[in-house]
């Protein structure tokens, strides 16, 4: 099973130079931890098992009508509700399952408080039938990924002050779901915020990735102090022998990790995934 902690607080956040953990939805809690249908409703929504790592997931069953029902796309207006430019960028990971029969086109869309509304221009396509849980990370680096589908404000003003996140299947630029026959299958939803300097910063490298039980640092001659490693609840997890060149995760579970990464000049947050 996963390692979770889930806080009534969502928006934990640890105070490093660079970077801080931001909203995340695991479906441990057993509900749908606020995620609905477009138009707000629950239908065809539910709690499954197992998911990955033997965990529960979201399962969104669409039905091919041209209605809410057939919609492949879901919205959650709580808990992501954020700064998503932050002074630089932010990641959004999930865990997403594709067992259709056509490829999945996915795209992150957002609101803001006056319902401006934007969507990634270029989707990440999953391959149909794939049968097994894989990682998905969508990059949010600025204004020029998305396209301004309806609203007075800006794109930029959205990444500021986003009020609703919404993942939306769609071969087309739209803030709609493609109509569909088929089933949404995700779990493991979340963001981690990094400042401009984390990704330019290519001072300190992290292989294998995915990972087994040793990660390896390359550090290019930079004088490390120390290494920590935190879940994505933002809790510090135990590992051992560790060195300022290699760290063994042999006593963790899989799933995906952050590791901070302190040097002399400043501290640099990156993603590590154990397998």
């Amino acid at each position: 099973m996963k390692r979770l902690h889930i806080y009534l607080l969502l928006f934990f956040s640890i105070s490093i130079s660079y970077s801080q953990w931001g909203g995340y939805t695991y479906f441990e809690s057993g509900t749908l931890e606020n995620w609905t249908n477009s138009d707000g409703s629950i239908t065809n929504l539910t709690i499954e098992q197992p998911g990955s790592d033997d965990s529960n997931y979201l399962r969104k069953i669409c039905d091919g009508t041209s209605t809410v029902l057939g919609e492949m796309a879901v919205s959650n207006p709580l808990y992501f509700q954020d700064n998503y430019y932050n002074g630089g960028a932010a990641l959004i990971s999930l865990r997403i399952k594709n067992n259709n029969p056509f490829d999945l086109h996915l795209r992150l869309g957002f609101t803001d408080f006056n319902n401006t509304k934007i969507v990634q221009t270029t989707p990440l396509v999953i391959p149909t039938l794939m049968g097994e849980w894989q990682w998905v990370d969508f990059y949010i680096g600025g204004p020029q990924s998305f396209t301004l589908i309806e609203g007075n404000n800006s794109i930029l003003d959205v990444l500021l002050g986003t009020f609703e996140m919404r993942l939306i299947h769609n071969e087309n630029i739209s803030f709609d779901g493609a109509y569909e026959n088929g089933s949404f299958e995700i779990d493991n939803i979340g963001t981690t915020y990094l400042g401009i300097d984390d990704f330019k910063n290519e001072s300190v490298k992290i292989y294998p990735v995915p990972a087994t039980d040793i990660v390896y640092l390359d550090t290019n001659n930079i004088k490390l102090i120390g290494l920590e490693v935190y879940d994505l609840s933002g809790k510090k997890q135990e590992v051992i022998n560790t060195t300022l060149e290699s760290l063994n995760l042999v006593n963790l579970a899989n799933g995906l990790y952050l590791i901070k990464i302190i040097g002399e000049n400043g501290t640099i947050l990156k993603k590590i995934i154990k397998n």
